[in-house]
């Protein structure tokens, strides 16, 4: 167990809609879970799924601008 969880911190999730639509369904809000996201900061690595069918991708980040990479959408076989 990390010091962060033995005390009580943890990841905090923020809904943001300035994102990259999903490429699964074009929906246009994100959530955002992270170790020190806010709705107008996000930092490489943290993780992203669609709001409304649950895509996941990750948050991308060059210090000014942060977007979405996606995760590849499957065919249906």
């Amino acid at each position: 167990m990390s010091i962060r969880t033995e005390h009580g911190f943890g990841p905090s999730t923020v809904e943001v809609e300035w994102l990259d639509d999903c490429p699964k369904c074009q929906h246009g809000k994100a959530k955002v879970t992270g170790w020190s996201v806010t709705k107008d900061s996000l930092w490489a690595g943290d993780e992203a799924v669609c709001s409304k069918c649950g895509h996941k991708g990750e948050i991308d980040a060059d210090g000014e601008n942060a977007w979405v990479e996606w995760d590849e959408i499957e065919e249906a076989q």
